[in-house]
């Protein structure tokens, strides 16, 4: 079967977004012209749309699409523009990025509150110092059918899954992939292209744009965060954490840096936290043993008498692995 391709005629103009902080509660993203929408938004998650708003909320609201409503009406935006809801700070969150693929291009345009995280278990997410949602508008430059658009969407959504994880957002259990109260919206010309997967060239656009969003935002972060990230600690402490646990958060370092999305040099991390088993360190996954067996009482002489034999054997493991490395 051929893969879904660009069909003639609907490749659209690149798209002319821009992007104001109207104050430090409200961005609003100008598409360029009326395009069609579709996702999660509080409001006007579906439809047709020229703006959209991303919104901070200073402190608890009773009625969240009240509250949208009343921000779009004070900037002057028509009933029904879509709009996103955080309450993490929009200028220190805001990330705007692009992607490209033959000829096709995507924009990103996301906020990243760290709290809440979405557990793959099922689990509630440990707490953290930043406080928010991952809000992303994605507006493709590729004219899209109704069906299309829901690829669009299906594609950004396992994007951002997929890279929360390589990323290292953590659980107290188990990996996340995002916050508990994310939203996705996509935007596009109205057209009749029905595809936009990552075969596609719109959906590998969405792909390179949504990559570059998480590494900038890695960047921001800086490797002593990202690392307590990867790893579900707050402040390097974590009561309570199994030694399974702690090698699952691991695995979350690694994948990360092999990724090139864990931000920050792993000298620079070393050095923030030689204090807790000397100098010595020859490799990041070695510093980060370090930290999970200061952490979690796993020394070389055997396991803590709390530690689980699958738990103690996963470790032994990691620090084999650790030892042959470079």
């Amino acid at each position: 079967m051929a893969t879904p391709g660009i069909r003639r005629g609907t490749r659209a103009p690149r798209p002319a977004v821009s992007a104001t902080f109207l104050d430090d509660r409200v961005i609003i993203i100008d598409l360029g012209e009326e395009m069609r929408v579709l996702g999660t938004t509080v409001v006007g998650g579906r439809g047709i749309a020229r703006r959209v708003l991303m919104g901070r909320v200073l402190e608890y609201v009773d009625d969240f699409k009240r509250y949208a409503e009343s921000l779009a009406r004070d900037a002057g935006l028509p009933p029904g523009t879509p709009t996103f809801l955080t309450s993490a700070d929009l200028r220190a969150s805001y990330v705007r990025s692009r992607g490209e693929a033959d000829g096709v291009v995507a924009e990103v345009h996301a906020t990243f509150g760290l709290s809440g995280m979405a557990c793959l278990d099922g689990s509630g997410g440990f707490p953290a110092p930043e406080t928010g949602t991952v809000n992303i508008l994605v507006v493709v430059g590729q004219r899209l059918s109704a069906q299309g658009l829901l690829d669009a969407f299906r594609t950004a959504s396992e994007a951002k899954g997929a890279l929360s994880v390589l990323s290292g957002f953590s659980c107290r259990d188990s990996a996340a992939v995002g916050t508990v109260s994310d939203a996705t919206l996509i935007a596009a010309p109205r057209g009749g292209d029905a595809y936009s997967g990552p075969a596609t060239p719109s959906g590998r656009a969405i792909l390179r744009a949504m990559s570059s969003a998480f590494a900038e935002l890695a960047s921001r972060l800086g490797g002593r965060r990202r690392l307590e990230l990867a790893l579900g600690v707050s402040g390097l402490r974590y009561p309570g954490a199994s030694a399974e646990a702690a090698a699952r958060a691991l695995r979350c370092v690694e994948l990360a840096r092999s990724a090139s999305l864990l931000g920050g040099d792993p000298e620079e991390v070393a050095s923030l936290l030689s204090d807790l088993e000397g100098s010595g360190v020859r490799s990041f996954t070695d510093l980060a043993l370090r930290i999970l067996r200061t952490r979690h009482g796993i020394s070389d002489r055997g396991p803590p008498h709390h530690t689980s034999a699958r738990s103690s054997a996963m470790d032994s493991g990691n620090r084999r692995a650790a030892r042959s490395g470079p």
